[in-house]
C-alpha cells in the first residue's frame, strides 16, 4: 500500500531547493511502509535509513530495497553513463576507426578538482548507514525501529562501526632531570600564612578534549548525525501520535538546534477544512486532525509550520493533505 500523501512529499523533494538539501544528507524515514519516499530520496543522492515494524521490514521493505539496488555504476541510469558500443558492420574495412581507437591514458597528476571530489566522496562514505546498498545516486539501508524504545540507541546500532584511530607514534623519552635536592627546592622562605603559587602546587594541565569527537569515536548516540527525517501518514490514528512525536523529538534532541528537521506529510482523514475547522466527523475521533498533530508536536518542545497544503487529486474524497516542517529551535 502506498499512502496518498507520498506523492505530495515526493514532488516537494524533487524541487531544486530540497533536491540540493537532500544530496549527501543523512536521512531517516519513519514508518517507511513500502519505502517509496525513502527510495526516491536515495535516488536523489541521500543516505537513507528505512525503518518500520519487524513485520513490514521482513515482508516488503527489505524486498523493495533490493529490487531498487544497483551493484555497479554501469547499471545505474545516469546522465554520465557511457554510450553503448556499436557492433562493427560486416562491410566495414579492417582499418580501425578513429572513434573506436582507445584514447591514450593520461599520466598527468590529479587536478585539484578531482582531489576535492575524492574528498567529498570520502566524507559522504563516512556518513553511510551500516549495511547500506547503492540506490540511484545515494544509498539506503533497512532496520527495525520501535517507537516505544530508545530511538538514540536504535540509530546507533544501525550506524557503521566507528573508524579505528591509530595511536600517534611514540616519541623518544627525554631524559628526566635529576631530582632537586631539598636545599635547592626553595632558597627563599615563604612568609607565614602565604599559600603556595599556582606553579608550585598544580601539575601540567592536560589538553582539553573534544566531547563530540570523543563520543563519535566511542560510538555514543550523540555522535550520530541526522540531517533530515521523513514521514508520511504516520499520524493518521490518534493512538500513534504520542509515540511518533516522541520519536521525532528524541532524534531532534540528538542534533544541534536547527541542524535537523522533519518533513511530515499526511492526509487529514478527519477532514478539517483548509482553515482548520472540522467539516464532518468522518471516522469519528479515531483519526487525527491537523490540530491534534500540531498540539502533540508542540507538547514535545518542537516547532512546526505548514510548508505545503492542498487536496489529494487522486483520491475520491479529495482529502486535504498537509506537509509540515518540524524542528527544534
Amino acid at each position: 500500500m502506498v499512502w496518498e500523501a507520498s506523492w505530495t512529499l515526493i514532488d516537494l523533494l524533487k524541487l531544486p531547493h530540497w533536491r540540493e538539501r537532500v544530496q549527501g544528507a543523512s536521512v531517516v524515514e519513519l514508518g517507511s511502509g513500502c519505502g517509496l519516499v525513502g527510495l526516491v530520496a536515495a535516488s536523489l543522492g541521500a543516505h537513507v535509513l528505512l525503518t518500520d515494524l519487524p513485520s513490514i521490514v521482513d515482508s516488503i521493505l527489505t524486498r523493495n530495497l533490493h529490487l531498487n539496488t544497483h551493484h555497479s555504476s554501469s547499471s545505474s541510469c545516469t546522465a554520465d553513463a557511457d554510450p553503448p558500443t556499436r557492433a562493427p558492420s560486416p562491410d566495414a574495412p579492417d582499418t580501425p576507426d578513429a572513434s573506436s581507437t582507445p584514447a591514450p591514458e593520461s599520466e598527468s597528476p590529479p587536478q585539484p578538482q578531482a582531489q576535492q571530489q575524492q574528498q567529498q566522496q570520502q566524507q559522504q562514505q563516512q556518513r553511510v548507514w551500516g549495511d547500506s546498498v547503492p540506490v540511484g545516486r545515494g544509498t539506503a539501508a533497512v532496520v527495525e525501529l520501535d517507537w516505544d524504545a530508545d530511538a538514540a540507541a536504535q540509530l546507533e546500532a544501525a550506524s557503521p562501526p566507528p573508524p579505528t584511530h591509530l595511536p600517534p607514534p611514540t616519541q623518544p623519552a627525554s631524559p628526566r632531570p635529576a631530582p632537586m635536592q631539598p636545599q635547592q627546592a626553595r632558597t627563599t622562605p615563604r612568609p607565614h600564612g602565604a599559600r603556595p603559587s599556582h606553579a608550585e602546587e598544580q601539575p601540567a594541565a592536560a589538553q582539553p578534549r573534544n566531547p563530540q569527537a570523543c563520543s563519535a569515536a566511542r560510538g555514543d548516540p550523540e555522535g550520530k548525525k541526522v540531517d533530515l527525517i521523513l514521514a508520511v501518514d504516520t499520524v493518521w490514528l490518534r493512538s500513534l501520535l504520542p509515540r511518533f512525536t516522541h520519536t521525532v523529538a528524541s532524534i531532534l534532541r540528538l542534533q544541534a538546534p536547527g541542524a535537523c528537521q522533519c518533513l511530515l506529510a499526511f492526509a487529514d482523514r478527519a477532514q478539517e477544512g483548509m482553515g482548520g475547522e472540522p467539516v464532518h466527523s468522518g471516522g469519528g475521533r479515531c483519526f487525527s486532525t491537523r490540530g491534534d498533530v500540531f498540539a502533540a508536536i508542540q507538547a514535545e518542545g518542537c516547532s512546526v509550520e505548514v510548508i505545503s497544503e492542498g487536496r489529494l487529486t487522486q483520491d475520491v474524497d479529495k482529502l486535504p493533505v498537509v506537509v509540515a516542517r518540524i524542528w527544534r529551535g
